[in-house]
C-alpha cells in the first residue's frame, strides 16, 4: 500500500485561503457589530443602490425635499394646463385644493376670465372672479351657500379692478358664474367650492 504524502506548504496556504474565502462573511458577521464601526464613516457610494428599504431607515425622520415642501405649499391647482378644445368649445377642468394658510392662486383663466382662491390660516375659502377685459356683463346664480340657497347677482358693467364673490362668505357654495364680453365670446362657470380641513375648488370652465 503506497504511503500517503506529506502535503506542501503551497497547498496547505490554498486550502486556508479557500476556508477564508468560504467562510469570510460568517465570520466577518460574527466579529463586526453596529459598534465596531465608527459613526459617519461609511460615505454613501459605499452603500449598493436600491439595497436600503423602509425596515432599514427610520421614516419618521426623513425631512421633506425641497420639492415636497413647495407641494404642501402650492397644493394642488389645475386650470388652464387642462384646457381642451370640445367642439367650438374650450374646456378648462378646475380642480384646486390647499391647506390652511395658501395665499391667492389662479386656478383658472380662460378668454379674459379669471378665477382666484386662498385659504386662510382657519381654513376659511375664499374664491372670486375677475375680468380682463372691459365693459362685459357678468350674473353669479348661486344654488346654494352654507347649507341656504341664495339669491343670484348680476352686473352689467363688470370692469377691471372688480371681483365677484364666489363662496358669498360661506363655508361650502355651489352655483354657476356666467360672463359676456362685449363681442359676445361668453364663458361659464359651475362650481363647487368649500372650506374646513382642506380647502377645495372643483368645477368646470366652458368658453366659446
Amino acid at each position: 500500500m503506497p504511503r500517503l504524502r506529506r502535503p506542501s506548504p503551497a497547498l496547505l496556504v490554498a486550502f486556508l485561503a479557500l476556508l477564508l474565502t468560504l467562510g469570510g462573511t460568517a465570520v466577518a458577521a460574527r466579529l463586526i457589530s453596529g459598534r465596531s464601526i465608527r459613526k459617519n464613516s461609511i460615505p454613501a457610494d459605499r452603500i449598493k443602490r436600491n439595497v436600503l428599504g423602509g425596515r432599514q431607515i427610520a421614516e419618521r425622520k426623513l425631512g421633506k425635499v425641497n420639492r415636497a415642501k413647495v407641494a404642501d405649499r402650492a397644493g394642488i391647482a389645475f386650470g388652464a394646463v387642462n384646457s381642451q378644445r370640445v367642439g367650438n368649445q374650450t374646456v378648462q377642468k378646475v380642480f384646486w385644493r390647499v391647506p390652511h394658510g395658501t395665499g391667492e392662486q389662479l386656478i383658472a383663466d380662460l378668454n379674459g376670465l379669471q378665477v382666484y382662491a386662498r385659504c386662510s390660516s382657519t381654513g376659511a375659502v375664499g374664491a372670486r372672479a375677475v375680468t380682463q377685459i372691459a365693459n362685459t356683463q357678468a350674473q353669479l346664480g348661486i344654488v346654494q351657500a352654507g347649507g341656504n340657497k341664495a339669491a343670484g347677482v348680476a352686473k352689467g358693467d363688470f370692469d377691471p379692478g372688480e371681483s365677484f364673490d364666489l363662496d358669498r362668505g360661506a363655508t361650502f357654495a355651489t352655483g354657476t358664474f356666467t360672463y359676456l364680453r362685449p363681442d359676445n365670446v361668453t364663458a361659464v362657470l359651475s362650481y363647487s367650492v368649500s372650506g374646513g380641513g382642506l380647502c377645495r375648488m372643483v368645477g368646470t370652465l366652458t368658453s366659446g
